[in-house]
């Protein structure tokens, strides 16, 4: 059966093109992060991740209190554990770990901006 033009199979090439360039891409940011400022970011976002998974597994005490109402913390435990997934996922692209082109670009934007910042 031939294929038709909304066929939803891209062609190998462009998906070739993009991990190639995904991967330039991180390769930059790596570099970038391999000296200061940008290792401090990266270090930075690493301690902010390591400090939310500590709140959030501090939360699993609270139920030793008698008379103690989790659904009144559920709203500040959410905020922890999307910090803590956020720091994480920024972390991981500070890395040179982003998993999209879109994703790496915005990482490496940021991580230039701070080292020509950081020049003056």
């Amino acid at each position: 059966m031939a294929k038709t033009l909304l066929s939803p199979d891209p062609p190998k090439l462009h998906i070739v093109a993009r991990r190639r360039t995904l991967n330039r891409l991180n390769k930059q940011i790596a570099a970038l992060t391999a000296t200061k400022p940008g290792s401090d970011v990266r270090a930075f976002f690493s301690a902010t991740a390591r400090l939310a998974r500590v709140a959030t597994e501090a939360s699993s005490d609270l139920d030793r209190f008698p008379g103690l109402n989790l659904d009144e913390f559920r709203e500040a435990l959410d905020s922890w554990y999307r910090l803590s997934d956020y720091a994480d996922t920024l972390a991981l692209c500070c890395r040179g770990g982003s998993e999209t082109i879109a994703e790496a670009l915005i990482t490496l934007r940021f991580l230039e901006s701070l080292v020509t910042r950081g020049k003056r």
